[in-house]
């Protein structure tokens, strides 16, 4: 991917390339902002930067696409990227005891290992303060990406431990070029990126059935 085909997010984008050039990338990050306009998209980004195997990736911000850690976090296999989860309405402190536990061994490729929480507004209080430990004391070479919407999902104490960066939504210009890529344009991609309000998650990964009937429902929108 790189960050230079990330569209939008310019300040996000540009705080994160200066922490990883600079090579004082901080143990944890949080990043908050409205559902849909691409946190996750983001934050794989970074992992991909930290744990790329070639030499001046750090310094250049930039994945390397081509090292066998590339390839592996490209095939959704690489051992040293965590993906926590919420496997049902909430985030349990069994899940995240499991998580630090895969945190404690040695990384498997280089030094670095990354951990993305992407439901972390679903953490019981019993798990976020679990985590704290973490945050506390993270194992060398460790580094926590926590998503959320809104900061006040989370505790207190947790978000004071994480650099916080804030994501927008995007403009419908930048929605429509997100659509694009997508293989969507015209009328349509402008009619739904209306429609996504910022947000071109709203519109991506949504099965044949939901995007024509969101599609339905711009059209009769613009109708009235």
């Amino acid at each position: 991917m790189g960050f230079d085909r990330i569209v939008g997010h310019e300040r996000p984008l540009r705080v994160l390339r200066r922490s990883l050039s600079s090579g004082r990338v901080p143990h944890a990050y949080l990043f908050w902002g409205p559902s849909g306009v691409g946190k996750s998209l983001v934050a794989r980004e970074v992992a991909r930067v930290l744990l790329c195997r070639s030499e001046g990736a750090l310094a250049a911000a930039e994945a390397c696409g081509a090292c066998r850690s590339c390839g592996r976090l490209d095939s959704g296999t690489h051992p040293d990227l965590h993906v926590l989860e919420a496997g049902g309405a909430r985030v349990g402190v069994e899940a995240v005891r499991g998580l630090q536990e895969a945190l404690s061994y040695r990384a498997f490729e280089g030094g670095r290992r990354v951990a993305i929480l992407p439901d972390a507004a679903r953490l019981t209080r019993e798990a976020a303060n679990a985590l704290l430990k973490t945050l506390e004391e993270p194992p060398e070479g460790v580094h926590l990406i926590l998503i959320a919407s809104h900061r006040e999902q989370l505790l207190p104490t947790v978000v004071s431990r994480c650099q916080g960066i804030r994501f927008d939504p995007l403009d419908d210009a930048a929605v429509e070029r997100v659509l694009a890529g997508c293989g969507l344009g015209g009328d349509e991609a402008r009619r739904l990126a209306a429609a996504a309000a910022g947000r071109p998650g709203r519109v991506l990964g949504r099965g044949e059935g939901e995007f024509l009937a969101l599609l339905g429902e711009v059209e009769a929108a613009a109708e009235r």
